[in-house]
Formats: C-alpha cells, sequence, structure tokens
C-alpha cells in the first residue's frame, strides 16, 4: 500500500522526495503529471518505507505521568493547573476555577491531550464535511514541529497534538482550514472563500496564528 504524500508544485526542474516526522512530501515541476509522481512512489516505496520508519521511531516517547501537584499546562487557550487527587477516576476539568485533577496512578499528559482534542474534533469535522458535502477518509492526531494539520490526496486529515494547548477558536479554524482542502487542494482565492464560507472567523485566526503559532506549535 502507498503511503500517503502531499504534493507541492513549482518551477523546480527535477522530482524530489522529502521525508520528515510529518511525511512524505513530493517537490515537483509545474504540471507534472500526476502518474509520474504516482510512478516514482511506487518505484522508490521499499526506501520510502524504511525513512518513515526511522522517523517514527525517532518522534516515539513515552508518556509520563505528572508527580509535581504545581505543574501548569495549557488547555485550550488557558493555563491550568495540575492537582494530584486520587479520589479521581483518571482525570477531571475544572473549568470555573481552571484546575485539572488528576490520579497519579493512571493520568498521562499527552493521553489526556489526545483524548481532549479527539472529543473537540469529531463533531466538529462532521459538521464542516456535511456543509461541504465532502468525504474523509482517516482522521488522525500526531505531534507534528511545523504544521498544525494536513490533508492527502486520499483524504487523510492529519492534525497537531498541540492544537489542543490553543484557543477553541484556533482549533476549529484548523479543522475547516483542513476541510476544506478535500474541496481545493490549494491555497487559491477559491480554497480561501471555501474556510470562510464554513468558519468566518477566518481572518481573525489567521491573523492569531501569524502573531502567536510559532510559540504553541511545540
Amino acid at each position: 500500500m502507498l503511503p500517503d504524500y502531499k504534493i507541492i508544485y513549482s518551477a523546480r526542474k527535477t522530482i524530489a522526495l522529502e521525508i520528515n516526522q510529518e511525511g512524505l512530501t513530493i517537490r515537483a515541476p509545474q504540471k507534472t503529471p500526476k502518474e509520474v509522481i504516482s510512478n516514482l512512489v511506487k518505484e522508490k516505496e521499499p526506501w520510502i518505507d524504511k525513512k518513515l520508519k526511522n522517523w517514527e521511531n525517532k518522534v516515539l516517547e513515552k508518556n509520563t505521568p505528572y508527580h509535581n501537584t504545581t505543574n501548569q499546562i495549557w488547555f485550550k487557550g488557558s493555563e491550568f493547573q495540575l492537582r494530584n487527587d486520587s479520589k479521581v477516576n483518571n482525570y477531571l476539568i475544572q473549568n470555573n476555577n481552571k484546575t485539572i485533577l488528576f490520579n497519579d496512578d493512571f493520568f498521562e499528559l499527552d493521553r489526556f491531550y489526545q483524548e481532549e482534542l479527539s472529543t473537540h474534533i469529531k463533531p466538529k469535522i462532521t459538521l464542516f464535511s456535511h456543509k461541504l458535502q465532502v468525504a474523509i477518509n482517516t482522521v488522525r492526531i500526531k505531534k507534528l514541529k511545523s504544521r498544525w494539520g494536513s490533508c492527502s490526496s486520499k483524504k487523510n486529515l492529519n492534525f497537531n497534538l498541540s492544537l489542543i494547548k490553543t484557543p477553541t477558536f484556533i482549533i476549529d479554524y484548523v479543522i475547516a482550514h483542513e476541510v476544506s482542502h478535500l474541496k481545493e487542494m490549494n491555497h487559491s482565492p477559491a480554497f480561501w472563500e471555501v474556510v470562510e464560507s464554513i468558519y468566518p472567523k477566518c481572518k481573525e485566526a489567521k491573523i492569531w496564528l501569524k502573531k502567536n503559532g510559532r510559540y504553541w506549535i511545540n
């Protein structure tokens, strides 16, 4: 099975394959037929698989429970205090006083982020995809270093785990952005019209990310 990949067309003269923790990116000359790119990926599949596995091994990190009751984390745009409480089952979010009670025997921060982001993403994807009448293959949440999300030619969506740290209007914008790529696989004016049609706060979110994104992405 061929891996997912993103194609970036430019004025370059040759095709280049780039692999990092975010996956495979193909850089190709303008008007390169997709069949040519697909055949190249098939030809290089063993090498690509090996490189992708190497990256997976590099970014694989073991989750560790928090033992310090004074730890603070960012969650949906606010700073929350982590407080150990053996009476809770796994964790309990207290929005009124910005506290997350957690059971030290079960709590893992990355798993907490994963569960909460997944819970937030699912209904939004359903809403936006229904509005655009588009189908989605798979949705994954990963640790990414330079992207908030991605959409592949196979209709697979990836989202950065760090999204859960940002304000909810940013999370929703990134979801709308990636779902919109299922209509327009580019960043043309037509694409931005699609994004704004399903998420009116698009411009506000873009300004926030331009100003603050680099501080939140990892």
